[in-house]
């Protein structure tokens, strides 16, 4: 049929116009070739983190060809039919003793080769754009050569256009397509589960970098603890990649391996995002020497310590917390998102008809909960180090000679400061989350009791009535 023709010689001028002007420079815009009246402004192109720059030339490309072939192919498919039907050809055509006669079979096999060319080349024409998007495939050429990081958040919008041509060719074409429009459906199913791949991986990329965006601006929550930004950001990132796979994926429901394909997939890179998330809380927590250069004075200086030597005037050009606060604050970001973040992640999971995550939850909650254990001990031997040191130093220079205490009028000079230290340690836990108060305090309890059990345990010699007097004032 010359339509046929004429179809096949339409999606390789698009494809032939697109790709000369894509010479022009990367993102150049066109007049598209073909027409349509379904065509989106160049205004409404909006890609999911393409923060306003122009589409890309594959984008427009993968447009028009699905523009091309959507309102192109449904006539062609109503021709197809009369042709095979018979109701073309004059009575006289139709007879069998003709020697230009041909039977229906040979007619609807001829049709139906005719489709498939027009689709294969369709689908050709897709994949040629996403070659080596996702990784490197030597087998296969193509003068496209996007590159990842510029075609990815423009993902999203080549779903919607190649989904548009599939739904209206269904549609317009009837159910007896279905077999006939097998490679569309494909080439929608593969750029659905790209799509979702390298959006998902994006995320989780980003998500693992959050640390280095952080400027350590406070944020208090409902329950009066204080939390930086990043674990509020890490939730908008999650729920924002479900929304945006909601309208990659669709209402399509893939069955079989493929659709447990992708659901693998997907559960496995959103466990990811759990992981990452953590990663990044532990850069906080734990920054590399290079970032402990940039960090402020200790928050002694802020809670008054006695034991500081640092210069009170030193300052940073980054608002980082010290050490010390710095570990209760990533541990209350930590609380936060395994009591709060992580049930609504998981609810909007569900929600968007995904399952399988709540059999990796335990897993992710075990991960969290140890670097919260991590960053708990980390600051109780950051905070019990100077007590245990003051303790030992001023009970040794009593020598332990019980026999020879002169009646005690007043508490040594240790036990007052390590009683205020005491307080101050308490006074700023209580000012990140009270909630840690009860842990903190009791741990550090237990190593001062430990630490002066050994002391006692070890101290020798007779003990007089104000030598009495003066071990109880201590304990």
């Amino acid at each position: 049929m010359n339509q046929h023709k004429w179809l096949l010689g339409l999606l390789d001028n698009c494809r032939f116009d697109h790709l000369g002007k894509k010479t022009h420079g990367p993102g150049a815009l066109s007049v598209p070739v073909y027409h349509s009246p379904r065509r989106e402004s160049l205004d409404n192109y909006g890609g999911w983190g393409s923060k306003g720059h122009a589409p890309l030339q594959g984008v427009i490309f993968v447009e028009e060809l699905s523009d091309i072939l959507a309102e192109s192919l449904p006539d062609l498919w109503k021709l197809g039919n009369e042709y095979v039907s018979g109701s073309l050809f004059h009575k006289e055509n139709m007879d069998p003793e003709k020697p230009s006669f041909v039977p229906a079979d040979e007619r609807k096999l001829e049709f139906q080769a005719m489709v498939s060319e027009i689709t294969g080349r369709y689908s050709g024409f897709i994949e040629e754009v996403f070659v080596g998007v996702y990784k490197r495939e030597p087998e296969k050429k193509t003068q496209w050569n996007c590159r990842r990081e510029e075609i990815t958040p423009w993902l999203p919008k080549c779903v919607k256009f190649v989904r548009r041509c599939y739904s209206t060719l269904k549609t317009q074409c009837g159910k007896s397509s279905v077999e006939a429009l097998k490679s569309v459906q494909l080439s929608l199913e593969d750029l659905q589960f790209l799509s979702t791949r390298c959006l998902m991986e994006n995320a989780v990329e980003e998500i693992r970098n959050l640390y280095q965006n952080e400027d350590w601006s406070k944020e208090t929550i409902s329950n009066g603890c204080v939390i930086t930004i990043l674990p509020i950001t890490f939730e908008t990132i999650a729920i924002d990649i479900l929304h945006l796979l909601k309208d990659v994926i669709g209402e399509a429901t893939f069955g079989g391996e493929k659709g447990d394909q992708i659901q693998k997939e997907i559960n496995d890179l959103f466990y990811k995002m759990l992981q990452a998330v953590i990663e990044s809380l532990e850069h906080l927590g734990f920054p590399s020497d290079e970032e402990l250069d940039k960090i402020s004075v200790s928050s002694r200086h802020h809670y008054g310590s006695f034991d500081s030597k640092e210069d009170v005037h030193s300052m940073t050009s980054i608002n980082s917390p010290a050490r010390d606060e710095r570990f209760l604050i990533v541990l209350s970001c930590c609380s936060y998102l395994r009591d709060s973040v992580l049930p609504k992640i998981v609810s909007n999971y569900q929600s968007n008809g995904h399952a399988g995550l709540e059999n990796l939850l335990p897993a992710f909650k075990s991960e969290i909960m140890t670097l919260e254990d991590r960053i708990f001990n980390a600051y109780v031997e950051l905070k019990s180090g100077p007590l245990v040191s003051r303790i030992k130093t001023g009970m040794f220079a009593g020598d332990f000679s019980w026999s020879r205490c002169l009646q005690p009028t007043d508490a040594r000079d240790y036990i007052k400061i390590v009683i205020l230290e005491l307080v101050i340690i308490h006074a700023q836990v209580f000012s990140v989350s009270a909630s840690f108060v009860p842990r903190v305090l009791s741990r550090l309890t237990e190593i001062l009791t430990e630490t002066i059990y050994k002391l006692f345990k070890d101290a020798k010699g007779k003990y007089t009535t104000n030598g009495i007097i003066q071990v109880h004032q201590r304990i």
